[in-house]
C-alpha cells in the first residue's frame, strides 16, 4: 500500500478515535505506532517510541511547562490569586460592571503567571461567580465572563499552548510569548469594553457594585502585588532576553514559593498539594507531546504533508483563501473535538503547508492559539464552559454559560480579523527582541 494512503488512513482513524472520546495521547500514539510499523516495520516503530519518549522527557524546553504550571498551582493553593481578585474588585467597584471587569483583569494577570486556561476558569468560577450572582448580576453574564476570561491565559505569556506549539514546530518560545502579548492585551480590553457596553445598554443585567473607600482599596492592594510582579517580571525578562523561558520560569516559581511561605506560612502555602497538581498536569501534557511527536514522525515518513502541499498548490488557490479555509476548518473542529486535541493533532499536518505557502510561523502560531481560544467557548465541546459549570454548580445551567460567552466570542472574532488584516499586531514585539 502506498505510504501516502497509509498516512491518510491514519489521520482518518485518529479523528474517529478522538470523536469516540479516546484519550488524545492514546489516539496519537496507537495510530502512529501501527502506521509506522506498516511502513517501516516494527523495529522502526518501536525505535520511534524510544526516541520520542526520551527526547521529550529530557527536553529543556518542556521543563518550562512544568514550572509555569507550578507557578499557577502555588498561586491558587496559597490564596495569592484571591488577594489579587479582592484588590481589583475594590478598585473597579465604582465602574459599571466593575465585578466583571475586575474578573477579566485578574484573569489576565493570573494568565501572565501560569498560562493555564482551565486553572483560571476553575479559580475565578469559585471566586467571582457567587459574588456576582449574589450582587444581582445576570447568571449568563457572570459565568460567561469567567469562561471567556480564562482564555486570556492562552494568549498572554507564558501561554502553555504557545509552549506546546514551539516544541512541536521548533520555533522560539520567547518570540512566541512576545507575539501573544499585544493580542492578549487587546483581547482583554475588548472584553472590558464589551462588558461595560452591556452594562450601559442593559443596566438591569448588571447592577451597581458596592463602593469602597481609598483606604480599603490600599489595604487590599498590600497583599495583591505578588501576582502582577511575577507576571511583569516574566514578560520583561522575555522581552529583554535576560534569560531563556525555562530559566525565567524557574526564577518565577522560586519567587512564588518564597512569597507564598512569607504570606501564609509553610502550612498555609499548601506546597505539597501544589506539587501534586503540577505533576499530574505535567505528566498528562508530556504524554500528549510524545504522542504528537510520534504522529509528526509518522506523517513525515508517509509523505502526507508534501503531498498535501502539492495538491493545494495544484488547485491554484491564493494564500488568503487557503488561510480562510484553514480557519473555517479549525472553527468546525473546535465544535466537535477537544481544543487541545485540535491543536496538537493538526500541527504536524498544517504546519508544513503554512510554511510552504510563506506564512510567518510565529504569526500562524498566535492565529492557531486564537482559534483554540474560540474553540474552548463554543458548544458542544467548549472546555472552559464545562469547567465553569462544574465549579458553579446549580448557580447556572450549561445553556446560560454558553449564552453568556456570545459577547466574548464576538470580541475574539474581532481580534482574529485584526490579526489577519494587520499581522504586525503579532509580529511587532518579536521583531524588536
Amino acid at each position: 500500500m502506498d505510504p501516502i494512503w497509509i498516512g491518510v488512513c491514519g489521520i482518518g482513524v485518529m479523528i474517529v478515535g478522538l470523536l469516540a472520546s479516546v484519550p488524545v495521547a492514546a489516539a496519537l500514539g496507537i495510530v502512529s505506532l501501527v502506521g509506522m510499523a506498516t511502513i517501516a516495520g516494527w523495529q522502526g516503530a518501536l525505535g520511534m517510541i524510544a526516541v520520542a519518549s526520551f527526547n521529550e522527557a529530557t527536553s529543556y524546553d518542556f521543563a518550562a511547562v512544568a514550572l509555569y504550571i507550578a507557578i499557577g498551582a502555588i498561586a491558587i493553593e496559597c490564596g495569592m490569586a484571591d488577594f489579587l481578585f479582592d484588590a481589583l474588585t475594590k478598585w473597579f467597584s465604582r465602574v459599571r460592571g466593575g465585578l466583571m471587569i475586575a474578573t477579566t483583569m485578574a484573569a489576565a494577570f493570573f494568565g501572565a503567571c501560569s498560562g493555564s486556561s482551565i486553572a483560571s476558569c476553575a479559580l475565578f468560577g469559585k471566586l467571582a461567580v457567587p459574588k456576582m450572582i449574589k450582587g444581582g448580576y445576570d447568571p449568563s453574564l457572570a459565568t460567561g465572563c469567567v469562561a471567556a476570561s480564562g482564555t486570556l491565559a492562552v494568549l498572554i505569556p507564558p501561554s502553555g499552548m504557545l509552549i506546546l506549539y514551539g516544541i512541536l514546530t521548533q520555533q522560539s518560545i520567547g518570540h512566541l510569548f512576545m507575539a501573544g502579548l499585544l493580542p492578549g492585551i487587546i483581547n482583554a480590553l475588548l472584553y472590558c469594553f464589551g462588558m461595560y457596553g452591556i452594562s450601559v445598554i442593559k443596566p438591569h443585567l448588571v447592577p451597581p457594585s458596592e463602593s469602597f473607600s481609598l483606604s480599603e482599596r490600599l489595604s487590599a492592594s498590600r497583599k495583591a502585588w505578588p501576582a502582577p510582579v511575577i507576571g511583569i517580571f516574566i514578560i520583561l525578562s522575555l522581552y529583554f532576553g535576560i534569560a531563556t523561558p525555562t530559566e525565567i520560569a524557574g526564577v518565577g516559581a522560586f519567587f512564588c514559593i518564597v512569597t507564598a511561605v512569607a504570606f501564609t506560612g509553610l502550612r498555609g502555602a499548601r506546597l505539597p498539594q501544589a506539587m501534586v497538581e503540577t505533576a499530574r498536569q505535567s505528566a498528562m501534557i508530556l504524554l500528549i507531546v510524545i504522542g504528537a511527536k510520534m504522529f509528526g514522525r509518522f506523517l513525515a515518513v508517509s509523505q502526507v504533508a508534501p503531498w498535501l502541499v502539492n495538491a493545494i498548490e495544484a488547485t491554484g488557490l491564493s494564500k488568503g483563501w487557503v488561510m480562510f479555509l484553514l480557519i473555517v476548518m479549525y472553527g468546525i473542529m473546535g465544535c466537535i473535538v477537544d481544543a487541545l486535541a485540535m491543536a496538537v493533532v493538526s500541527i504536524p499536518i498544517v504546519f508544513p503547508l503554512v510554511t510552504a505557502l510563506g506564512f510567518d510561523p510565529i504569526w500562524f502560531g498566535v492565529i492557531l492559539v486564537q482559534m483554540v481560544e474560540i474553540a474552548v467557548m463554543t458548544p458542544p465541546m467548549g472546555m472552559n464552559v464545562f469547567v465553569t459549570k462544574s465549579v458553579v454548580g446549580d448557580l447556572a445551567s450549561f445553556g446560560q454559560v454558553f449564552r453568556g460567552t456570545c459577547i466574548f466570542l464576538t470580541a475574539d472574532i474581532i481580534l482574529l480579523a485584526l490579526m489577519l488584516l494587520f499581522p504586525q499586531i503579532v509580529l511587532f514585539l518579536p521583531g524588536r527582541m
